[in-house]
């Protein structure tokens, strides 16, 4: 998550740097600093999945990294659906196009905002753990997928789908579990995300 930040922080850097050098040559940017500098948030916001996807979720701190995600895709749609306002509030079309940006940043969000709001959920029952991996080499190795079926006493089922970093993360925590064990794991539904897992012997 730390290199997200430093990445983001870059970027802003170098377009505070952009807007000076172009002011101090007269030059125009076509819409307001201001403007200019929510444009590049909110684009660089589509990477906000990494804070999410790479970070290391306990119990604890669960909700940093999902706050840390609204904050930054929602608050840079809000942002840039302001700054778009600013330019001439009376136009429609800025208008409509302010509401497209607010619904884009509801859309990417809708998942970490559903388990920031409702917190982890507690899940038991037996396990049933698949794991693969993709033949095509990436820089980090082979791709690597998780998915963990939990049957209930009642019969019901739930099942979470992992992949990458989350899957591997899965895996480490469900060790020493076998499949047809019954297990009791902790997570965020929406986000697919095992926080803690527990054996039950």
């Amino acid at each position: 998550m730390l290199l997200v930040w430093l990445f983001l922080a870059g970027v802003i850097l170098c377009v505070a740097v952009a807007i000076i050098l172009t002011r101090k040559r007269s030059g125009s940017l076509g819409v307001k600093p201001l403007t200019f500098l929510a444009i590049i948030m909110f684009c660089t916001s589509f990477l906000g999945f990494l804070v999410t996807g790479f970070s290391s979720p306990t119990l604890e701190s669960w909700w940093q990294a999902l706050l840390v995600r609204v904050g930054w895709q929602l608050g840079s749609a809000i942002f840039l659906a302001v700054t778009i306002l600013f330019e001439d509030p009376s136009q429609r079309t800025l208008q409509i196009f302010a509401l497209v940006l607010l619904t884009i940043g509801l859309a990417v969000t809708f998942n970490p905002m559903r388990d920031l709001v409702q917190g982890p959920l507690k899940l038991r029952g037996k396990m049933d753990l698949s794991v693969f991996r993709t033949h095509i080499a990436y820089r980090g190795g082979p791709k690597i997928y998780a998915d963990l079926q939990l049957k209930a006493a009642d019969g019901s089922q739930t099942e979470i789908n992992m992949t990458g970093w989350g899957a591997t993360e899965a895996i480490e925590k469900l060790e020493g579990c076998h499949d047809g064990d019954t297990v009791e794991v902790i997570v965020l539904r929406h986000l697919e995300r095992v926080l803690d897992a527990r054996c039950q012997l």
